[in-house]
């Protein structure tokens, strides 16, 4: 009898083990996508922030230098950001909608927004940087 108890006892022991730390493992392409999608949500703050040299070290090369009107931002809010399936290996690809509101408009619309993003790495322990934008379906299909 006492044998059976703790053959019973050893195998619930194992069970919360394994159960414990199933609940607390992330999986790679989780932390993959936290990662990217912290990217995507840094570059809104900043752009709220007018801070463009913030914004640029979340960019691709090709994509800094561009003109921003900041003079014109009055706010740029988040409100989601939603994963898609990326367009190529080595991509993280987002449905961003957010908030904006510009002095003098511009080429953004004020209002809420959707919006594509895409981002990618050099390597697997390179940063995600966004690396294209743009509303409409194009960029994720």
């Amino acid at each position: 009898m006492r044998r059976n108890l703790r053959a019973v006892l050893a195998l619930l022991l194992v069970a919360a083990i394994g159960l414990a730390s199933g609940c607390v493992t992330k999986t790679s392409d989780q932390s993959e996508t936290l990662a990217a999608e912290q990217v995507v949500r840094e570059y809104f703050t900043y752009w709220n922030e007018k801070n463009i040299p913030e914004m640029e070290k979340r960019m691709t090369p090709d994509k800094k230098g561009i003109q921003w009107y900041i003079d014109d931002l009055e706010y740029v809010k988040l409100i989601s950001v939603s994963e898609q399936k990326p367009v190529k290996r080595g991509t993280k690809a987002f449905v961003v909608v957010f908030d904006i509101k510009q002095a003098h408009g511009g080429s953004i619309e004020n209002g809420v927004n959707s919006w594509n993003y895409v981002l990618k790495r050099e390597s697997d322990t390179s940063p995600w940087l966004i690396s294209d934008w743009g509303h409409g379906g194009g960029l994720l299909e």
